[in-house]
């Protein structure tokens, strides 16, 4: 992604290890595997900007990034992204659900707003007016392999 900083164009490169793509019909599927419980509340996006603002949206937002790529590297439409659980595997494949669409399928509309979603996070990770700050979410440091540097 090239992107405007400072009225110069920085590349950043978007890279990601997609757990498994397969084709199911005529869709083909991204798939990410966790360990963990997934709640539906997870995967269930009602606006966009949710991506930027509510980390609880991050599988969400992984997931669409592995669709974007792949679309970008692809040119392939008729995408879905979801997970398959190990504690619920009575559950199947659980889809990313995004907004105004009837359907798990992620057309290009969708990748767009991704896109700018994308654009916008890394554009805040360089904005030099804002300041890196602490997780509030303790939760977080426990697998932080830095916790030595931070002192949380």
């Amino acid at each position: 992604i090239l992107l405007p900083i400072d009225d110069a164009k920085i590349k950043v490169k978007i890279k990601g290890f997609i757990d498994r793509i397969d084709r199911a019909g005529s869709t083909i599927r991204i798939i990410d595997y966790k360990t963990g419980n997934v709640k539906k509340d997870e995967i269930t996006i009602k606006t966009y900007e949710q991506l930027i603002s509510e980390s609880k949206l991050a599988k969400s937002l992984q997931l669409l990034t592995y669709a974007y790529l792949f679309n970008k590297n692809t040119n392939t439409l008729n995408l879905s992204t979801g997970i398959f659980t190990f504690r619920s595997l009575s559950k199947g494949f659980c889809s990313v659900t995004c907004p105004d669409t009837k359907s798990d399928i992620i057309d290009i509309a969708n990748l767009q707003e991704v896109e700018n979603a994308l654009l916008k996070i890394i554009s805040s990770i360089f904005d030099k007016n804002i300041p890196f700050t602490q997780t509030a979410d303790t939760k977080i440091c426990k697998n932080c392999p830095f916790t030595e540097i931070c002192n949380k």
